[in-house]
């Protein structure tokens, strides 16, 4: 890979230890916000913010998008009409049978010898509406099973939160109470156009890219691909890179010139706890939930995962937990009982060090916690206190994002992690459309979306 870290230079290199050692964990705020974080987001709200209610089981009013230069198909009025019949039949028979109604995605466990028989007449109308790529404004989540809706749904909600946070990164709590953030802007902090994501989504992409071309996880085409990422600027949403975290810089020259093994890249001094391994574990989560891994086999694909940047236990505990949310929520458990079960968690390949580093978590009521005690650094204890307290507190997509947005610092990655939690919780019809239209690059996007879904679809056991 010697030619594609040629070029590589540290022009855009976050100092992230630095601010860690200076402010992160000093865990200091002297500012008059409100206590209360509902009053600090009525405070902040410029602009209404509206209360999406999680609605009823129905049809989506949110188009197939398919890849690109494949377009819609457009059906006549009659086989429209035919086919949202057709639709409308398996809904209404089946929906009581094998919809969860808490998660409203297909129940897992129950017993009816009918199960097999209707599933394959569901994929045969999902497959045959995905492969003929037709437009039609009312395809249900379930046709396309629960995992697949919240693929969309998670990978939206954090590339929207990435591309909100952008222009504000860095800047403080105080600044942002008197100038909110509640629509996609521009330039900013990078001096970027509005709806640009960052390394956050770039790496992600690159996971879930490597993940599809190697049929699973290969810790090499990975580094490979951050290397692409950062070299040859793939992944991007307008062709360019503008942040990269030190310790992740200083871990992709490591593979790159030293030609390491990739796991034992990361870099482990206390200093090397910012969030740049979290930010990019959602995939991770999504694998792990498809292949059923039980809690030994999770932990080990994240420390490795981790390893590859961030290989201090700090960072690792932290990936994992966030994954163990992740896994929970999609297990249909919601946002408090996903926090329970976590509490309960075994954590004995963790130091009573690191555990306690996530005490407020663990051990203690984060929500409860005083808004000035949240500290939305970019240290990896300090970004996941930060995305949970607003998730527990707030009760539709746009109120998590800009609250989480709008409580400043590491705003790109806390606005990230936020949304793809609450795209899970309030799903993909929930995002506001005035975000979505801004959002740069959707194309492609969508294509890597796409073929996620169907990786899953083509690797079901």
């Amino acid at each position: 890979m010697e030619n594609e870290i040629k070029g590589f230079d540290d022009r855009f290199i976050v100092e992230e230890q630095e601010r860690l050692i200076r402010g992160a964990r000093e865990k200091k705020y002297d500012s008059n916000i409100e206590d209360n974080f509902f009053d600090y987001l009525n405070r902040i709200n410029k602009e209404k913010i509206e209360k999406i209610e999680d609605n009823e089981l129905v049809f989506d009013d949110r188009e197939l998008e398919g890849l690109p230069n494949n377009p819609m198909k457009e059906l006549s009025l009659e086989d429209e009409s035919k086919l949202k019949e057709e639709v409308n039949s398996l809904f209404d028979n089946w929906k009581d049978r094998y919809v969860n109604e808490k998660t409203k995605d297909i129940k897992h466990g129950f017993d009816d010898s009918n199960f097999e028989e209707d599933l394959i007449k569901i994929k045969k109308l999902g497959e045959k509406i995905r492969k003929e790529n037709i437009k039609i404004p009312y395809i249900p989540d379930f046709l396309f099973n629960g995992l697949i809706s919240k693929i969309k749904d998670s990978l939206y909600g954090f590339v929207i939160g990435d591309a909100l946070g952008v222009p504000v990164e860095f800047m403080s709590r105080e600044k942002l109470i008197k100038n909110p953030v509640t629509s996609m802007l521009g330039y900013g902090t990078h001096n970027v156009e509005e709806g640009v994501w960052s390394d956050d989504t770039s790496m992600t992409l690159a996971t879930i890219d490597s993940i599809i071309n190697c049929n699973g996880l290969n810790y090499n085409d990975m580094m490979n691909n951050f290397l692409m990422w950062y070299g040859k600027y793939k992944y991007t949403a307008t062709n360019k890179v503008f942040d990269i975290g030190r310790t992740t810089y200083d871990a992709l020259l490591d593979y790159a010139e030293n030609k390491k093994n990739p796991v034992e890249c990361g870099l482990k001094g206390i200093n090397d706890n910012g969030n740049g391994s979290l930010m990019r574990m959602l995939p991770i989560a999504i694998y792990c939930y498809y292949n059923k891994y039980n809690e030994p086999e999770i932990y080990n694909i994240v420390k490795d995962v981790s390893s590859l940047t961030h290989a201090h236990e700090i960072s690792i505990l932290g990936c994992y937990l966030y994954v163990l949310y992740i896994i929970n929520i999609l297990n249909g458990n919601d946002k408090y009982e996903s926090l329970d079960i976590l509490k309960k968690v075994n954590l004995n390949k963790f130091s009573n060090e690191a555990i306690n580093e996530y005490k407020r978590i663990l051990k203690e009521n984060i929500s409860k916690e005083k808004i000035n005690n949240i500290y939305s650094s970019g240290y990896v204890v300090h970004t996941l206190e930060t995305v949970l307290y607003v998730i527990l507190n707030t009760d539709s997509f746009d109120q998590a994002l800009i609250g989480a947005i709008n409580l400043g610092e590491d705003t790109d990655t806390i606005g990230a992690i936020t949304g793809s939690i609450a795209g899970i919780l309030y799903r993909y019809d929930s995002i506001p459309e005035k975000w979505l239209k801004k959002l740069k690059n959707k194309e492609y996007l969508n294509e890597i979306i796409w073929r996620f879904e169907n990786y899953f679809q083509e690797n079901k056991g």
